[in-house]
């Protein structure tokens, strides 16, 4: 069911974990929100790791919120 995806963002390679629309369809609610959160964690590394920043993890967590809002919308 998983399909591992590179996409380029800012000249960076992230590898996000994408489901077909009709796969995604059989996932239950929990699932989605499990692997959208994921994906905003991956989204959020490759971030901290491309500005070279040093954060703490409660700073990270909040960048990968706001990814993970990005990633509702």
């Amino acid at each position: 069911m998983k399909n591992e995806k590179e996409v380029l963002v800012k000249d960076a390679k992230i590898r996000m974990t994408l489901a077909d629309p009709k796969e995604r369809a059989k996932l239950t609610r929990t699932e989605i929100k499990k692997r959208d959160k994921l994906n905003a964690m991956k989204i959020a590394q490759t971030h901290i790791e491309i500005q070279n920043l040093t954060v703490k993890p409660e700073e990270a967590i909040k960048i990968a919120d706001k990814f993970l809002k990005w990633l509702e919308k």
